[in-house]
């Protein structure tokens, strides 16, 4: 995990997926205290960003969760404001051949922008 922060006290946080150099999740949002970058007021704008990879080491995932530290009433409010995209791709290559965006996290309600 890795930190970077600015003057303002917005921190921006990388996680990558294990002895590897690609991000598994972005983080942003801001701290009372740039000494303790790891804790983010629970009352600040921020953002969560997830990324997944086939087993080809491809990106076919991508959610973006925009109020991850707010405390959700159901678990309906908590996904009305998380965004999947799932990415498909032609065999083994690298050429993409399908993307699907949808409300929440999961692919059965992702519509098709590009197949």
């Amino acid at each position: 995990m890795q930190y970077i922060i600015d003057t303002g006290k917005q921190v921006t946080r990388l996680s990558y997926e294990d002895s590897s150099t690609r991000v598994s999740q972005l983080e942003n949002y801001r701290v009372a205290d740039i000494n303790n970058p790891g804790t983010p007021l629970s009352d600040t704008s921020a953002s969560l960003i997830q990324y997944a990879y086939d087993d080809d080491g491809r990106l076919n995932r991508v959610t973006v969760d925009l109020t991850p530290y707010k405390q959700e009433t159901s678990e309906t409010d908590s996904l009305k404001n998380t965004y999947t995209t799932i990415y498909g791709y032609d065999g083994t290559s690298s050429r993409i051949s399908s993307i699907h965006q949808g409300v929440g996290n999961s692919p059965e309600n992702a519509a098709a922008l590009f197949f």
